[in-house]
């Protein structure tokens, strides 16, 4: 059985997901003809980035259409991230449907993340507690585990929380198994605490073993969102 697993060891974004995925291999190419489907103008933009002495992908996502048209062509396929999330813009309703087309072109049967680790203090941008009282709040509702590094700013987005909590089943350790292959995916800044990137891990995990631990039992607030087909 293939498991994706998340591991956000230093916050975690959409975009963050989407470049470590396509470190890992996912084609960027593949994936815009795939929106072209619904409809959509997208484009990827991915380049080359270091984060703590790390090589990783930094990603970029741009949709020629505007936030009603995006919604409209997405909004069934992404109806449960709409719900938790509704005035994402399309450049990340786009994200999220990025994600959810790589993630399925390595054929993974279901997803699992790690722990999570946010900052602290006040953000210096939006000047909210931190973490956001939107994060706070999903972090509550569908359990999943927390953990503050020495970090005086916001390293979870709304938008990428939102995706976890529809998407991610269980926040455990990882799986035994063999490892598939590996992806490292840049957030849009250098911290000197800890190297802002999300890893992501393929791997074929050891039939019938469970994993080591899991962190909290409770079923996110969501089910599945499932693919865009």
């Amino acid at each position: 059985m293939k498991t994706l697993y998340i591991d956000c060891f230093a916050g975690f974004t959409t975009k963050m997901l989407l470049g470590a995925l396509l470190d890992m291999g996912a084609s960027a190419d593949y994936i815009c003809a795939e929106l072209k489907e619904c409809g959509l103008a997208v484009t990827i933009e991915r380049s080359a980035a270091e984060r703590g002495g790390m090589n990783c992908t930094l990603a970029h996502v741009t949709c020629a259409d505007d936030d009603g048209a995006a919604r409209a062509k997405l909004g069934v396929r992404l109806e449960s991230l709409c719900a938790l999330c509704p005035q994402a813009t399309a450049a990340q309703l786009c994200a999220w449907a990025a994600v959810m087309i790589a993630a399925e072109s390595f054929g993974a049967d279901g997803f699992a993340c790690s722990l999570l680790s946010d900052g602290h203090g006040i953000d210096g941008e939006s000047g909210a507690p931190v973490p956001s009282p939107f994060v706070m709040t999903l972090l509550q509702k569908c359990g999943a585990p927390i953990r503050t590094v020495d970090i005086e700013r916001e390293l979870i987005s709304d938008e990428g929380m939102a995706y976890l909590a529809s998407s991610v089943k269980s926040f455990r350790l990882m799986p035994s198994g063999t490892i598939l292959c590996t992806g490292y995916g840049a957030g849009r800044f250098d911290a000197d605490a800890v190297p802002y990137l999300v890893r992501t891990v393929l791997i074929d995990a050891d039939e019938g073993a469970d994993f080591l631990t899991e962190f909290h039992l409770d079923i996110p607030i969501t089910d599945s969102i499932g693919g865009l087909a």
